[in-house]
């Protein structure tokens, strides 16, 4: 009538026809082990049944006591005379428990070939927890999940998070301690994984041999990002943000050798306006406004050219080759990433277009008029 299970497996142990008062005992192996829980077995029927009736019965369970090492019985803490340390469970068949101070009572309905049980109440039911918003129905209170032996669990999503570690599309997280009992135990084929802070490795590696871990793999978010950004178009978006450094730079040195290119011819106009008693202040602001209108043009077609390509091409463009499950990627250039980096540029050609005028409009005197022009 009893079953129990070790922590590798799922053994039944029977514990003989219920008849009378009496006291079953059964041995139970690949302890540690945990009581899942109390089944009745109704009986086939002997011959041909063309209509089987319901099988009914009760049954008052006094005690459930464990035989230590040294050969003694001892009470467990079962809490059969405790109201709701017990549960009926069964698909198909009727029991209801009534705890008292003689024991567990137990009476059941069942039709032939169904087992009504009573199980211990040693976890929430269903269990809180946290789930990916990926995978948990819409609305739904509570959801069916696979526990730590694959069989169903029960689930009561308190909150939904974008992503789980370990399994961000598809992940719950629950009290290891009640996913253990809901399990009988860690089943042997069940990986755990150990999370912790950066730099912390180190001090918890000793400890995790001494308690008898077996380390298999270790991975770092480092190294994940490390191996995303070495991929293909992840690694080309680098490469865009040197293709602007240096579109920058050539810009700025275009700028500077247009003013170069022309300065001899120009030397000799701004000397003229010298003569003429125009300021240098005045030739000064009037070569910035120049630089200012060619470049700001510039600027702001090729600010609107580049803003229209990305909103057109950047989200059909794969960021991974091996696209992370979740959460959904987001492929809009941060805003605080882009306005540096095209202040960065404007700063450039900026500068480089107000040093060369200052240079070119410092270097002109009135004398150059006695030289032949250009």
């Amino acid at each position: 009538m009893s079953r129990g299970w070790p922590r590798s497996g799922r053994p039944r142990v029977y514990l003989g026809p219920v008849s009378g008062s009496r006291t079953a005992s059964a041995q139970l192996t690949g302890c540690p082990c945990l009581l899942a829980n109390l089944t009745i077995s109704a009986p086939a029927p002997s011959g041909p049944v063309i209509s089987p009736g319901a099988v009914t019965g009760s049954v008052t369970i006094t005690s459930i006591d464990v035989r230590a090492g040294h050969g003694r019985w001892a009470p467990a803490a079962a809490g059969l005379s405790t109201p709701g340390r017990w549960r009926s469970s069964g698909t198909g068949s009727g029991s209801s428990l009534s705890p008292g101070p003689a024991g567990l009572a137990w009476s059941f309905s069942s039709q032939p070939g169904l087992n009504p049980g009573a199980v211990p109440v040693d976890r929430p039911y269903p269990l809180p927890g946290l789930a990916a918003r990926a995978v948990w129905p819409g609305g739904a209170p509570v959801a069916q999940v696979a526990g730590l032996d694959s069989s169903p669990l029960f689930v009561r999503a308190v909150a939904l998070a974008a992503a789980i570690p370990g399994a961000p599309a598809s992940g719950v997280v629950v009290d290891r301690t009640y996913a253990e009992r809901a399990a009988g135990g860690t089943p042997a084929y069940a990986g755990q994984q150990v999370w912790l802070a950066p730099g912390a490795l180190a001090r918890i590696r000793p400890a995790l041999h001494a308690s008898g871990v077996r380390i298999t793999g270790v991975t770092s978010a480092a190294a994940a990002r490390a191996q995303l950004t070495r991929q293909g178009p992840a690694l080309a978006t680098v490469l865009f943000l040197a293709d602007a450094a240096a579109a920058a730079a050539l810009a700025a040195g275009a700028a500077i050798t247009s003013l170069y290119a022309s300065g001899r011819r120009r030397r000799h106009e701004y000397a003229a306006l010298l003569a003429s008693r125009v300021p240098r202040r005045s030739i000064r602001a009037s070569l910035l406004a120049e630089q200012a209108i060619v470049l700001g043009f510039g600027a702001v077609i090729g600010l609107a050219a580049g803003l229209a390509a990305t909103l057109l091409a950047v989200r059909s463009v794969p960021e991974f080759i091996s696209q992370p499950p979740a959460p959904p990627l987001d492929y809009v250039p941060p805003i605080a990433g882009l306005a540096l980096l095209v202040g960065a540029a404007l700063a450039v050609l900026v500068l480089a277009a107000v040093t060369a005028s200052l240079l070119l409009v410092r270097s002109v005197q009135p004398d150059l008029l006695r030289e032949a022009e250009p």
